[in-house]
């Protein structure tokens, strides 16, 4: 099994060093890491290994979705995982565990994801062990612990005109109607930086109607309204204000954990 790592970054500087190392202390050699620069990472690209696995793709695109597509239209890996430029693999057997989960498989998943620590907070967040349909509305697992089959992506890439949810209306498409297998990891995968425009106060407005544009796509309306109902009836605002308020974060997150019988680490 070969990996394409896609980090797609603009100016990215000195933290992009940091992800490329953290993919090529990865004790299996067999991937490939593709840089996607809008060009304007002159300065720090002449920096990166002189190894023949990193490729650089520099060129003007239109935002990041665009360049994740023109990145994947290069990739030659059976599975793809996207890091942004500050992200980490957890450690260095997260590929050869990826590879080796996927192997003791009957039927090839078409997702394979795990546990993220949030560097904003300090937090491990772990995704939901099976993913149903109301998992699909609510949280799916993060973008930076999922290693998706190239081929389910080349069928349907990512749509650029969402500007921060492109990647969840493409995992509601490859669940949702490619019927995609997904595959579950109790590991960590990824230490996620966080902090872009997608959680900035303009990014979190745009995430929530870019969120409701895309379920209106997906979801029949009366499942539509009962998840919304039960989101309001469970204090869905409340525990999404513990989950990311600093002060409470880790206590919620651990009980959150708990629950799904999963401890932190």
């Amino acid at each position: 099994m070969r990996f394409s790592v896609i980090c797609v970054c603009r100016m990215a500087g000195e933290k992009l060093l940091d992800t490329v190392g953290s993919v090529m202390k990865q004790d299996m050699p067999d991937f490939e890491m593709l840089i996607k620069s809008d060009g304007t990472d002159e300065e720090i690209l002449p920096r990166l290994p002189g190894d023949s696995r990193v490729r650089v793709i520099s060129e003007p695109d239109n935002g990041i979705y665009d360049a994740m597509n023109r990145a994947l239209s290069e990739a030659v890996g059976d599975y793809v995982v996207f890091l942004g430029a500050g992200d980490r693999l957890y450690d260095e057997k997260v590929l050869s565990e990826v590879s080796e989960a996927a192997s003791r498989e009957e039927d090839t998943p078409g997702i394979i994801y795990g546990d993220v620590i949030e560097e904003t907070t300090g937090q491990k967040v772990c995704p939901p062990p099976v993913i149903t349909p109301f998992v699909c509305f609510r949280n799916v697992p993060c973008h930076q612990s999922c290693f998706y089959k190239r081929e389910l992506l080349m069928k349907h890439p990512f749509v650029p005109k969402y500007r921060v949810r492109a990647d969840y209306e493409q995992f509601l498409n490859l669940v949702l109607r490619e019927k995609a297998k997904t595959l579950y990891i109790p590991r960590l995968v990824a230490r996620y930086e966080g902090g872009g425009f997608s959680e900035s106060p303009e990014g979190l407005k745009m995430s929530r109607q870019e969120h409701r544009d895309i379920t209106v796509m997906y979801f029949p309306g009366g499942r539509l309204l009962l998840y919304r109902a039960y989101l309001l009836l469970t204090l869905a605002p409340l525990r999404r204000k513990l989950e990311q308020s600093p002060a409470t974060t880790a206590a919620y997150n651990d009980i959150r954990n708990k629950l799904r019988g999963r401890h932190r680490e």
